[in-house]
């Protein structure tokens, strides 16, 4: 198992590409590819995909009773065999005048013909706004449905927003039970002189309580920075957040941020074509422990790296060290993760692609090195037409967390899995509106 995970991380760092890449496309450098490709720049844009597939994994358990798990369980017996998978998902996306809003609603199912002869479907469905109601104020928010999943451990290589749609991936282990969660921010910023600005923010989440689940959870957080600029990309800056999250069967958790630090973000242009651009940010915080009740110190930051490479080629580098509040999680977790990727089009037809992440870190009481988690994926994909695409996947996962962690239901604390897929997908433009000049 041993030789199997490190091949198989030293394939995915070679072969590796941020999760969003398709998103992250300037306008000096458009979207090459034969299939999805020819919309431009729309206003309004509302597409289908469909896809179906077959392949190998052993991400499915048969518990001793003769019940079914997805995740394996130490007590279980692991499932290795044929599976078959479809999705259908729709999206739309409207950009006008800074207002920007996105709808997602999909569905997936995979069906194990060996040993279990079982049909499993998932949902997923996301929406989410972005609307500027002032000068240097804009409002936020999102609402989404979806399986439980630990994916949201590895941060993204390309910063996200509301608007942008719920992940829908059939090839990482997901819970059969779905939760609905909701999220809602505002932020004001303004430059008060040549080299200084103050920003100010507030952010909610809230998910209830489900059945089989995880149990309710509600937090808020505020936070004001002031920043100076040093020159050459470099800046100071100095801020206070708070943050106080509330689980159902808990007292409420208080995060202190003592926001001292420095910020770095510089953008190398060789050509219109190949661009590096580099930022990370460095703080540090306090943090009140529900028990015992005591105080914790630490370093937080985070940092981004992305390089262009030729007409189409991407590699990108995400890093993030702090406290989070996750969906999936029932208590908060403070961690260091890591994310890689690289990709683009071999031609036309052809792109290649993955990803591989890393997360270390612990809960609020224990060691650190109580979550471990590792997680990568490749693809090889090839469009016969415009609506016509072929795909080869594999993904790879290793997770494993200590007995004092709390997971949700049918998460057991120490798993891995694999898996491969070939796939075919269909996708069309259903209505789009052009961006006028």
């Amino acid at each position: 198992m041993a030789k199997r995970f490190l091949i198989s991380l030293l394939v995915l760092s070679a072969l590796t590409l941020a999760d969003r890449a398709e998103a992250q496309w300037r306008a000096e450098r458009p979207y090459r590819g034969l299939f999805a490709g020819g919309i431009g720049a729309t206003n309004q844009l509302l597409t289908a995909t469909a896809s179906a597939g077959t392949g190998w994994s052993d991400n499915l358990v048969t518990d001793p009773t003769g019940g079914e798990s997805f995740l394996p369980n130490q007590a279980g017996n692991q499932f290795k065999g044929g599976v078959y998978s479809g999705s259908g998902v729709l999206s739309y996306s409207l950009n006008l005048g800074g207002v920007g809003l996105g709808a997602t609603a999909g569905t997936t199912g995979q069906y194990y013909a060996a040993n279990t002869q079982r049909f499993v479907r998932r949902e997923y469905a996301s929406l989410g706004a972005s609307v500027p109601i002032w000068r240097g104020v804009t409002v936020n928010g999102s609402v989404a449905y979806q399986p439980y999943s630990l994916r949201s451990m590895f941060p993204g290589i390309y910063e996200t927003s509301f608007v942008d749609p719920v992940i829908i991936d059939e090839d990482y282990p997901s819970s059969t039970v779905h939760y609905l969660s909701y999220a809602a921010s505002t932020g004001y910023s303004r430059r008060i002189s040549r080299r200084m600005s103050i920003q100010t923010g507030y952010s909610f989440q809230a998910r209830p309580a489900v059945t089989g689940g995880a149990e309710g959870f509600v937090s808020h957080s505020v936070s004001g920075r002031l920043t100076r600029d040093l020159g050459r990309g470099i800046g100071g800056h100095v801020g206070y957040g708070y943050s106080r999250a509330l689980y159902s069967q808990s007292d409420p958790f208080t995060f202190h941020t003592i926001d001292v630090g420095v910020d770095y973000s510089r953008a190398f242009s060789i050509s219109l074509s190949r661009r590096t651009t580099i930022s990370f940010s460095s703080g540090t915080a306090l943090y009140q422990t529900v028990t015992p009740k005591t105080f914790q110190f630490r370093v937080t930051g985070s940092a981004r790296l992305n390089h262009e490479m030729g007409r189409t080629w991407n590699a990108g580098l995400a890093y993030n060290r702090g406290l989070g509040f996750s969906d999936t999680w029932m208590q908060p977790v403070f961690t260091d993760s890591l994310s890689a990727g690289a990709g683009g089009f071999i031609n036309r037809r052809t792109q290649l692609r993955g990803g591989a992440g890393l997360v270390f870190g612990a809960g609020t009481v224990g060691s650190y090195g109580d979550i471990l988690g590792v997680s990568g994926g490749s693809s090889l994909s090839f469009a016969v037409t415009r609506h016509l695409n072929t795909a080869l996947t594999y993904s790879y996962y290793r997770q494993r967390f200590a007995s004092t962690l709390a997971l949700v239901e049918g998460f057991p604390q120490d798993y891995d899995g694999q898996s491969i897929r070939v796939s075919v997908s269909v996708w069309a433009p259903l209505f789009q509106r052009p961006r006028r000049p």
